[in-house]
């Protein structure tokens, strides 16, 4: 089917094959690329976004829990404290009627009062330890995911004031590069990176960054978060490596051995509660400076609050000294910063200063305004603090005081219990108990709605026998979260012992409300939230329902939900996992939550939609992106399909017009020749077959003499115009081997062509190598960028993939080009072997001309010979026979001229059907065509 195609339609096809072919095979390669690349951003987006989400509900639950966790302990420290001080114990023996009791336990009471302060202390100190940790751990996982500093080569001026005269001095320093933050520091006031800022929201602690001075290690503060309290940003201070008094800063220290710090510290006047965290660049590795996280000592209004609410008798107090003697809390405030020794004028206290190491208890009696006192203190290493616990001995002579002195320990104790929510202070406790056992007899003291009253009621009734059995075990004892008139409570109790047996208990009431207030402002993502389960799955704490409403988690209609409550939140696990409730699909972290012998848990939930609205975003990116890219495949396509077909045409008609006037001319001046070989062997007949009269009628030659002499002159005309005829048809035959020499230097010219478009090709493989060179320097640089280059580095070795499939797809171009060239080649040498045909045909012409220029020769002696005739009459018949046999070789000669030019017919219609086709073509060439072309000069007959 496809040898019957004309030249030009089999041009076009394979144009617009190879056409397709590469439109085909990009457009498939781009969108695969575009599909994949979609696919794995989206999965990597997700995987990302799923550890972000897991661990910012991580650290939002340890948070939550430790939050509660610290109120737990702190309810039942105050607990504690309640039932073994002093006056409790006072008011117990009162009762019971051991009155000499109350004697042996006055200092009893200083000493104990002073120990609850050390273990609020304590607890404190932990809680501040824990939260440093939580904060080192966030600002640590912010610093790594952000892609930490970059050193620039830019430069900055800061002017801050020298501390001891206080004249503004510069300092030059390299500008920060934080991810796509420069650091140049702001000055005081000036809104800061939101670095500082965001650590300082997640952790609820001053976040402030600085940077190195100099060699020796100084600090230049350059960001801080504002101040919870006034909005402060102030930057104007520094922190020397070495101390005035010659040591060492211990966080510049560490720091400088790479190493964090957490601890009291000195800065800018202020002592502080913090860590420090060493801050270096990313590339190089060297330290650039450290990040401060803390809060102000004089900020820890709940340890100052239960000093200075601590009562020791009715007008005894709690204070607190360092160990250089100065008062640091009092409840006088002009006496705050005194020294007690040289400015007080108290010697005794000099024993507390030199015993405190080596004894960390003590008591003493001192004189101070006329009044006689007692000192209980004890030494807190951590702080470095000397807790004070002082009364007046005359308070405690008189046991009638037991019951008021109780009465202003309720007092004081639920005013330190106050906290602050949205503005607001609200009291954490809501009743307050002193309560005897069922049948010892007496009243209990209940502290509500800010009085204090005397009630029958004992333990027994309040707690039940479960509890009064932990208690007997000198434990506390915890009810949970149950329901009171006062709202959704956690009894929390201590047992109170008189000569090592137990009389009753002190009971708490917390305000279990008070939990989810602390709670509520913590939002993970848009809505996340934390909530309490207790023991048997019920809803404790949750933004929308309260114990009442009983909705218990392992209720089998919360599915999934509840298989999760039941085989890892009640078993005391600590995990995450993703459910289903209320129709919203969440994330969950939880972990156990102890309160007393019961096991809590506490969680942390957020919408899984929530976190994943990025790679949604990224999902329908991707989307717009292919759609693009498949409509600019399209036109592309489009394009380049019209493209080939309109250089299909060109080079078709490049090709096949000249090949098609050669053909057309070759037709012609096969058909002439072939007519005109037909007459040649005509008259070469006729002239044998007068020879041969001749022989037969010699007798009448003499009578026919005058007829004889006209067939000669007539013989010699004819011999003319043959050999005209033949230098014409030579003629024909020259013109169509210059026809066969321009088709020659045509398909050369179309074989240059093609190797031109070889080195576009070989062109376009060394674009895609430079590309792949591009590639890979991207993706070192990428290496080099870190964490934050990761995702460019993937873009850039896909680009190198692909510009290595681009490079094969060149050279398979280049392959079907070799091809084609091949191709015409072969046609190259086809013509070649045509022109040779179109040689052997003008020396067979010559031939015949030579034979025809002697027929004429032969005719004119044959002319003048037949003057001589009646002379020669006897060389007549010789003559005759010679005629003959030259009549012969003419006819001979006439036939093989027929049979060459039969021969050129042949090739022509060979290369017509090349050409055009079929036949028909042919003919169409050389009808069709005929009138477009220059007549050529065959002559008539």
């Amino acid at each position: 089917m496809i040898r019957k195609l004309s030249l030009r339609v089999r041009l076009i096809i394979l144009f617009v094959g190879l056409v397709l072919c590469s439109v085909l095979l990009i457009g498939s390669l781009s969108v695969y690329q575009f599909t994949s690349f979609g696919r794995f951003a989206r999965s990597a987006t997700h995987d990302a976004l799923t550890r972000q989400a897991t661990d910012l509900l991580q650290a939002g639950v340890e948070f939550d829990h430790q939050t509660v966790r610290t109120l737990l302990d702190a309810t039942a420290t105050d607990a504690l404290r309640l039932s073994t001080s002093a006056t409790t114990k006072g008011y117990f023996a009162a009762q019971t009627g051991s009155n000499q009791t109350l004697n042996r336990l006055i200092e009893k009471q200083a000493i104990t009062a002073v120990e609850g302060l050390v273990t609020l202390c304590n607890i404190q100190a932990d809680q501040i330890s824990r939260k440093l940790d939580k904060a080192l751990q966030i600002a640590s996982y912010i610093l790594s995911s952000r892609g930490g500093f970059d050193r620039t080569a830019l430069r900055y001026i800061r002017h801050i004031p020298h501390p001891d005269t206080g004249a503004s001095q510069a300092v030059v320093l390299p500008v920060l590069q934080f991810g796509f933050d420069q650091i140049g520091g702001n000055s005081a006031g000036e809104a800061p990176t939101g670095l500082v800022d965001h650590i300082g929201h997640l952790t609820g602690l001053t976040c402030i960054l600085f940077q190195d001075m100099n060699e020796a290690g100084d600090m230049i503060a350059v960001l801080r978060a504002a101040n919870a309290a006034d909005g402060s940003r102030d930057i104007d201070f520094t922190i020397p490596a070495v101390m005035p008094d010659g040591s060492i800063h211990p966080g510049i220290a560490a720091v400088q051995r790479g190493d964090r710090y957490r601890g009291r510290t000195r800065m800018n006047g202020t002592w502080w509660h913090g860590a420090f965290l060493p801050v270096q660049d990313e590339e190089s590795g060297d330290r650039v400076g450290m990040l401060f996280i803390g809060e102000e000592e004089r900020e820890n209004e709940t340890i100052k609050s239960a000093i200075l609410n601590t009562a020791i008798g009715e007008n005894g107090y709690a204070a607190v000294m360092n160990t250089a003697g100065e008062l640091i809390v009092h409840p006088r405030a002009e006496l705050v910063g005194a020294d007690v020794v040289a400015d007080l004028h108290i010697p005794e206290f000099q024993t507390v200063l030199d015993q405190y190491r080596s004894r960390e208890t003590g008591v003493i009696s001192y004189q101070f305004e006329g009044q006689h006192k007692f000192l209980s203190y004890q030494y807190f290493p951590r702080w470095d603090w000397i807790v004070l616990g002082i009364g007046y001995w005359k308070e405690f002579t008189r046991a009638e005081t037991a019951r008021a002195l109780l009465k202003d320990e309720m007092l004081s104790l639920f005013a330190a219990s106050v906290k602050e929510v949205d503005g607001t202070p609200v009291p954490f406790y809501r009743r307050l108990f002193c309560l005897g056992l069922e049948g010892t007899g007496m009243d209990g003291m209940v502290f509500q709605n800010g009085e204090v009253s005397t009630q029958p009621l004992s333990v027994d009734d309040l707690l039940g026998a479960e509890a009064i059995a932990t208690l007997k075990n000198d434990r506390h004892a915890f009810s949970g979260v149950v329901q009171s008139p006062a709202g959704d409570v956690m009894r929390v109790a201590a047992p109170v012992t008189l000569e090592g047996e137990m009389v009753g208990a002190a009971v708490i009431e917390m305000n279990w409300e008070l939990i989810w207030g602390l709670l509520k402002d913590r939002v993970y993502g848009e809505t996340g939230y934390a909530y309490i389960i207790n023991e048997k799955g019920v809803l404790v704490s949750h933004p929308r329902y309260r114990i009442a409403d009983d909705i218990n988690l392992s209720a089998p209609e919360y599915g999934t939900l509840a298989e999760l409550t039941q085989n890892r939140m009640q078993k005391g696990e600590t995990g995450s996992a993703v459910y289903t409730f209320e129709g919203v699909e969440k994330y969950v972290f939880f972990m156990p939550l102890a309160v007393g012998d019961k096991p809590y848990t506490i969680a942390v939930t957020s919408p899984v939609n929530e976190f994943f609205r990025l790679n949604e975003a990224i999902a329908q990116k991707a989307e717009d992106h292919l759609k693009t890219g498949l409509s600019v495949l399209a036109l592309s396509a489009f394009l380049l399909i019209g493209s080939g077909i309109l250089l299909a045409f060109i080079v078709a008609r490049m090709v096949v017009r000249p090949l098609s006037v050669v053909i057309t001319g070759l037709v012609r001046s096969a058909q002439q020749i072939v007519q005109a070989a037909s007459e040649l062997n005509g008259a070469s007949q006729e002239l044998a077959e007068g020879a041969s009269e001749q022989a037969a009628s010699l007798e009448e030659t003499s009578a026919t003499l005058e007829e004889m002499s006209a067939s000669t002159r007539q013989n010699a005309d004819n011999a003319r115009e043959t050999n005209e005829l033949m230098q014409t048809g030579r003629s024909v035959v020259d013109k169509a081997g210059d026809s066969v020499a321009h088709l020659m230097k045509t398909m050369n010219t179309i074989s240059a062509a093609g190797n031109e478009t070889t080195r576009i090709i070989r062109n376009s493989d060394e674009i895609a190598f430079q590309t792949r060179l591009l590639a890979l320097n991207a993706a070192v640089e990428a290496a080099r960028a870190g964490r934050a280059g990761a995702g460019f580095g993937v873009v850039a070795g896909e680009v190198g993939g692909l510009a290595g499939r681009a490079k094969d797809a060149s050279r398979s171009a280049a392959s079907l080009l070799e091809g084609i060239l091949d191709q015409l080649s072969l046609s190259v040498r086809q013509t070649e072997e045509t022109r040779k045909a179109f040689d052997d045909i003008i020396s067979s012409t010559e031939t015949v001309s030579h034979l025809v220029e002697e027929i004429a020769v032969a005719s004119r002696e044959q002319a003048r010979s037949i003057e001589q005739l009646n002379i020669a009459v006897s060389e007549v018949d010789k003559v005759t026979q010679r005629n003959a046999a030259t009549a012969e070789e003419a006819s001979a000669a006439a036939g093989e001229m027929q049979f060459q030019a039969d021969r050129m017919k042949q090739y022509v219609h060979d290369l017509g059907r090349l050409v055009h086709g079929d036949r028909k073509g042919i003919r169409n060439a050389a009808n069709g065509n005929s009138s477009k072309l220059r007549a050529l000069p065959f002559p008539k007959r």
